[in-house]
């Protein structure tokens, strides 16, 4: 239950609180920062899909990253996050030209970005960022972040915000963290792919298709529990954030075992002549 006052927490609440402090200031890496927010953070701040970028609000140097419990195709991810028409700027934009304060929008809304929000099928979002993210016109700026939360449940929406406010810090010491133990760039990297028992490759076959924990459970005729715990496993032996990650580095590894063989094959044929 949620405090009667929304400028205040109640006990349940600050647990809450401070659990996510604890547990943000233990993430390093792209699979911490999902397993957090799609974790602990869910009892403070329920959503379904996260964007966060660092950097400016001009989108030089900026890194994006996606946490989301759903799957996220290629098409999409670009759309929520990369150009200067991307939705992580477009809201970015506005909310830096307003107050810079957290907001939070309906579809049903009368706000330049309802109707997007609608087109994606996305009900309710929120969002806010450091001040640094919006300062586009200050040439020596420390990098800034700034966070989109997508899907909310109605019922948290009015609070949303304030709380949004207390964990915002934390958020953006985390990705900072995640920034400079991942290297310049938070897209998955061309390194080996580590290696994935054999239940894992057969739970990541299933993810590729868009299968859901449940469906995946039934098909290999264990419980949706354990599904999750293989994803979370996946997740961490490839350092990806989120299920369509997994399943791009998937296909990727794949592809390049495929290279490697046909390579392998020219090779042989080549010293046979």
């Amino acid at each position: 239950m949620f405090a009667t006052d929304p400028l205040t927490l109640n006990q349940h609440e600050l647990e809450r609180l401070l659990i996510n402090f604890e547990t943000s200031v233990k993430v390093r890496r792209r699979h911490q920062l999902y397993l957090w927010t799609q974790g602990v953070l869910q009892s403070f701040l329920p959503h379904e899909t996260m964007l966060c970028g660092l950097g400016s609000i001009s989108g030089a140097n900026l890194r994006t990253e996606i946490c989301s419990r759903a799957v996220i195709d290629e098409a999409q991810a670009a759309s929520f996050c990369n150009g200067e028409q991307s939705l992580l700027l477009d809201m970015a934009r506005y909310w830096s030209d307003s107050s810079g304060a957290p907001m939070t929008i309906r579809s049903t809304d009368a706000h330049p970005l309802a109707r997007r929000l609608h087109l994606n099928g996305i009900e309710r979002a929120a969002c806010h960022g450091m001040p640094e993210f919006g300062a586009a016109s200050r040439k020596h700026v420390s990098a800034g972040s700034f966070f989109v939360f997508l899907h909310l449940p109605e019922t948290t929406l009015l609070r949303y915000k304030y709380l949004l406010d207390l964990i915002l810090p934390h958020l953006h010491v985390a990705l900072m963290h995640v920034c400079n133990n991942e290297g310049a760039d938070l897209i998955p990297d061309s390194t080996p792919e580590p290696a994935l028992s054999e239940r894992e490759r057969q739970v990541l076959q299933w993810v590729r298709q868009g299968k859901t924990n449940h469906e995946i459970g039934q098909i290999l005729s264990i419980s949706p529990l354990t599904v999750k715990n293989h994803v979370q496993k996946i997740l961490r032996k490839l350092n990806v954030s989120n299920r369509a990650q997994a399943a791009a580095r998937g296909v990727k590894g794949d592809a390049a075992k495929q290279s490697k063989r046909s390579s392998a094959l020219d090779d042989e044929a080549l010293s046979a002549q």
